[in-house]
């Protein structure tokens, strides 16, 4: 027999609810307790800093001197999916509450038994019941993040779960990418069209516009046929030139030759001095026959665990990787065997391989 103890005196309002994952939940007048490992049952607000906590010995059920800072729970769920109440909503005074609404004490020393008349609690309420929210007109696409304030260009988003810590920031300098180049937000026109300008605007004037998330005009003026320097990740020099980086393989005469960073790509150019002279004719590994016209926005945040994530089209990726600014990022569905993967410079999403990913085989999409 399971004898309860407290420095107050014998505990007889106790009941152990079994849950999907084998564990059990410990009522404890009204509060609820997870269990972890086998005979330590912490307060199930852990996360937001309550410290109430019960230790299971010899038998006996001790309950430790800290107390709760917050309200008891309303409901519980049991393994069965059914929804066992505590106490009625809005009731914060729980005085004498307990022994009203819970069934009688347990005094059977067997798991079994326990959960058996656990199991045994009617079904109050659906799920959906105790997540219901009024409609929210500035929701963000992920349903798991709602706005929470604005400072200027940042926003901060708050997980919607409830007792979720987690939090992402986002700062409104979006830009976006269309067959394979970027553009800069420009300016905000009437109706809801938006003007984008090339990201090397300082050598290039081509600008798109943008209604919704449809490209509706494209300037008649081509991309600056000069590209620009810089290093690339392994040190060597490298070259930009429509939003692609170039690696040297060749110099002849003044002459540069370069060929595409990414791998298994043969797009080639040849440049003199700063402007390219010459552009292979076979198209990147990624072709734009496959483009079309659709927007997907990302943003970085935290789990509920504190470690980075990315969401990108409604999907989560989990950091693999962390080289300064270089990170790679992958599906967090690995057990579903999605092998999409992410990377990315400074924020910036660089590369990605398109697999098992809505959407992503798109001329244009959303980046912060």
């Amino acid at each position: 027999m399971i004898e309860l103890v407290s420095k107050c005196g014998p505990i007889t309002d106790v009941q152990f609810i079994p849950t999907e994952k084998g564990k059990y939940i410990l009522v404890l007048r009204g509060y609820t307790y997870s269990q972890v490992g086998g005979r330590f049952f912490y307060c199930s607000s852990k996360h937001m800093g309550c410290r109430a906590r019960v230790r299971l010995m010899s038998g006996k059920l001790v309950a430790s001197a800290d107390e709760h800072n917050h309200a008891p729970p309303s409901h519980a769920r049991c393994g069965n999916g059914a929804f066992v109440q505590l106490r009625p909503r809005g009731l914060s005074n729980f005085t004498g509450l307990a022994s009203a609404i819970l069934p009688s004490p347990i005094t059977s020393p067997t798991v079994a038994a326990l959960a058996l008349h656990a199991l045994n609690f009617p079904r109050i309420l659906p799920k959906t019941d105790l997540w219901l929210r009024p409609p929210n007109p500035e929701e963000k696409k992920d349903p798991n993040y709602r706005k929470e304030y604005t400072s200027g260009k940042r926003f901060s988003w708050r997980c919607s779960k409830r007792g979720c810590p987690a939090t992402a920031v986002t700062i409104d300098d979006i830009g976006a990418l269309y067959n394979g180049q970027r553009f800069y937000k420009n300016y905000m026109g009437t109706d809801g069209v938006v003007s984008w300008i090339c990201h090397n605007k300082h050598i290039c004037n081509r600008r798109i516009k943008t209604l919704g998330r449809q490209v509706v005009a494209t300037s008649n003026k081509t991309h600056s046929m000069r590209c620009i320097e810089l290093e690339l990740e392994d040190g060597t020099l490298g070259a930009e030139f429509e939003g692609r980086k170039f690696q040297n393989y060749l110099e002849e005469d003044g002459v540069v030759s370069w060929i595409c960073y990414s791998k298994n790509c043969n797009r080639r150019i040849r440049t003199q001095g700063p402007y390219v002279i010459e552009v292979s004719d076979n198209e990147h590994s990624s072709s734009n026959s496959d483009v079309s016209e659709c927007t997907e926005e990302y943003y970085f945040g935290t789990s509920s665990r504190g470690n980075p994530v990315l969401v990108l089209s409604g999907q989560r990726f989990k950091l693999m990787k962390d080289r300064g600014k270089l990170r790679r990022w992958i599906c967090i569905k690995t057990r579903e065997r999605c092998n999409s993967f992410v990377v990315t410079e400074d924020e910036n999403i660089i590369k990605m391989n398109n697999r098992n990913l809505i959407c992503l085989n798109v001329g244009t999409w959303w980046f912060r």
